[in-house]
């Protein structure tokens, strides 16, 4: 994790790549909301997504089955001031893994 990149959480914590189960970043917004997109299989065009303030944002995807909006993700820079927190959330869920 590098200060510019993008993280995911959800309910339960920092979300793992699906594809790779040890990729917690992104170089850009637009790829941390398209593996979202491709794991939750929402196959909109245009995602939803709305912004919170300034390098946080929250994207609901749409569940192919119900068609209703589900679980919501919140997508975040990584800035000097929330690295630390991010940097330890990583490190609970790499224990919590293991255990």
């Amino acid at each position: 994790m590098k200060v510019g990149e993008w993280v995911v959480c959800d309910d339960d914590g920092l979300w793992f790549g699906v594809f790779d189960e040890y990729k917690v970043s992104y170089p850009t917004k637009a790829a941390a909301i398209g593996d979202i997109s491709a794991a939750c299989l929402d196959v909109r065009k245009t995602p939803k997504v709305r912004r919170v303030r300034a390098g946080k944002y929250v994207y609901t995807p749409k569940d192919p089955d119900t068609n209703l909006f589900g679980e919501e993700y919140i997508v975040e820079k990584l800035t000097p001031e929330n690295l630390v927190h991010f940097e330890q959330l990583y490190q609970d869920a790499l224990k919590e893994q293991d255990n």
